[in-house]
């Protein structure tokens, strides 16, 4: 899979985007899993979710990593090493991104006309400025990459986390988690692939 971006946020955190184009066969010719990801990709029956989680771990092998993925009790990603991890993938790309110390999220969408169709359930009344498609998408992807960060059951989209205005040429932005009457700030990084969009959250 050849690697079609990566980016560096600090010296503690780094992202990765691969464009998928091998075959699940050949992932597994080349991929050796441990005891507990056999057991993982074995009760995965759909073709697409088998693949996705062969993906990310050949992306992983190709950074060199060697530590094995793990899950916390409800369902997130992480190292063995230590290491925080999130992972995104769509049908044409998989994403990760490491940090040695920050809670990180990441998110990876295609633009898809479905996007319209579920914005009312995650689109606050402050975020009406993401009125075309590519722009939903990129809120989208923003809610999900700092959920993804905060690892906190209970989060509603729409009322809990808020993102500041943004054009199609912003950068970067923030978001603002209101919940259990804590507010929380994360920096976003937005990322433009081809017909696709990313997020990186940071916590502030």
């Amino acid at each position: 899979m050849p690697l079609v971006h990566s980016l560096s946020l600090s010296t503690h955190v780094n992202a990765h985007f691969w464009k998928v184009e091998k075959t699940e066969t050949s992932l597994l010719d080349h991929l050796p899993l441990n005891a507990a990801d056999e057991q993982l990709l074995a009760k995965k029956k759909r073709a697409a979710d088998r693949y996705s989680f062969l993906a990310v771990r050949a992306l992983l092998q190709a950074l060199g990593c060697t530590a094995s993925v793990v899950y916390d009790a409800q369902g997130a990603p992480t190292l063995s090493n230590g290491q925080r991890l999130s992972i995104s993938h769509t049908h044409h790309y998989v994403a990760v991104v490491l940090s040695d110390q920050l809670p990180v999220g990441i998110d990876v969408e295609a633009y898809r006309p479905k996007i319209a169709r579920i914005a009312p359930r995650f689109m606050h009344a402050s975020e009406a400025f993401a009125n075309t498609l590519p722009l939903m998408t990129q809120l989208w992807t923003a809610k999900e990459a700092v959920y993804k960060a905060l690892r906190q059951p209970g989060i509603h989209f729409a009322e809990h986390i808020h993102i500041e205005q943004f054009t199609a040429n912003t950068a970067a932005a923030t978001a603002t988690v209101w919940h259990n009457a804590r507010q929380q700030e994360f920096s976003l990084t937005f990322v433009s692939l081809n017909e696709h969009c990313a997020t990186i959250a940071l916590p502030k």
